[in-house]
């Protein structure tokens, strides 16, 4: 007679290991026997990739992400696949990646690829051309230029200046802009020293100007071996008594003094005795000059009208007191001012120094 025969096995099967399934015979009668099977599956071939080598990766500055490879196995659907990189990949030169492909049973297989970084692009300076630099006698610092990088996030800038730099004319500083990939480019800047303007002039009232603006200035007696005169350190000094001057200009660290100039000094009396013994009474003195912001004008002339200027031209409001020829000007700055007087024979001009 026909026997029956069965099993208990779910197919396929594809657990590794072993696997014990039953058979069973019946021959229809009610009579029935068993009998065991040991079923081993045993995977030991490890993943295959599916090009024997992979292609470098190449970039300028960095590799973000990475395209995963094909690889099949002989029983795995699916094949995990990891790498060792820590991205992104920013060293400069060549790394290795170690792919790894597992099957999941216990096979592993691996492969090598290698992530080339190669920055060949030089740092752009910020600026097309660095501007120049004039300074009165020496550069103390440099405030330095900026570059941008196709990579580096900070570009070194450097430069070859020795500071000070005090040598007067022209000279030209490199500076140098590395983005630490072995790429630098370089800049010049021009660095131009001025002397000191220690120059001074004699005015009509015989008092001495400074002709530097916006510097400290001391004024010395050369005739008392180059002494401080206390308290003259504005840029006009009008001495009171004859004698040989100078002023030491001080500016941007530096110091240098004038030539020696002569002044004769005479007194308003003197003039007013000299114009009478002359019988120049056609004149007008302007006394005392300098002053501290009031003065006189001495005429036998009638005066029409009195106006004051600055050395730009501009017209300062002053207070003439008529009776006594007197002039205010207490509410201006030291400087030297032009007083135009208008009488009734001509115009007379001069040159007041205002000094507190």
């Amino acid at each position: 007679d026909e026997v029956l025969v069965s099993h208990n096995a779910t197919l396929p099967l594809i657990e590794q290991g072993s696997t014990t399934i039953t058979w069973t015979y019946d021959d229809g009668n009610g009579n029935t026997s068993t009998q065991e099977q040991t079923l081993v599956i045993s995977d030991t071939s490890a993943p295959v990739p599916s090009v024997e080598t992979l292609e470098d990766l190449t970039a300028a500055c960095e590799i973000t992400s990475l395209d995963t490879p094909n690889v099949v196995d002989n029983c795995s659907t699916e094949v995990a696949v990891s790498h060792d990189a820590t991205l992104p990949i920013t060293d400069q030169g060549t790394t290795t990646v170690i792919w790894t492909y597992d099957d999941g049973h216990g096979n592993t297989s691996t492969q090598e690829q290698l992530a080339v970084i190669t920055d060949t692009t030089s740092p752009v300076p910020d600026l097309e051309a660095l501007p120049e630099i004039t300074a009165v006698c020496q550069v103390l610092s440099l405030y330095p230029p900026t570059a941008t990088d196709n990579c580096a996030t900070t570009v070194t800038v450097e430069n070859d200046a020795v500071l000070p730099i005090a040598t007067p004319g022209s000279t030209t500083v490199t500076w140098t802009y590395d983005d630490g990939n072995g790429n630098t480019t370089e800049q010049i800047q021009t660095i131009i020293i001025e002397a000191i303007d220690a120059s001074i002039t004699l005015q009509t009232n015989n008092s001495l100007m400074a002709n530097a603006e916006g510097v400290l200035y001391h004024w010395v007696d050369c005739n008392n071996g180059n002494a401080d005169i206390e308290g003259e350190t504005n840029q006009v000094f009008a001495p009171s008594t004859s004698g040989n001057y100078a002023v030491i200009i001080s500016d941007n660290g530096c110091e240098e003094m004038s030539e020696c100039i002569e002044v004769i000094v005479v007194s308003v009396e003197e003039r007013l005795e000299d114009n009478l013994e002359d019988n120049l009474e056609d004149n007008i003195i302007i006394y005392p000059n300098p002053s501290n912001g009031i003065f006189l004008i001495h005429t036998s002339q009638a005066i029409v009208k009195v106006e004051m200027y600055d050395m730009a031209g501009q017209l300062i409001d002053i207070e003439f007191i008529a009776p006594f020829s007197e002039v205010i000007v207490d509410h201006i700055e030291n400087g030297n001012y032009v007083v135009r007087v208008e009488t009734d024979k001509g115009v007379f001009t001069e040159t007041v120094s205002i000094m507190r």
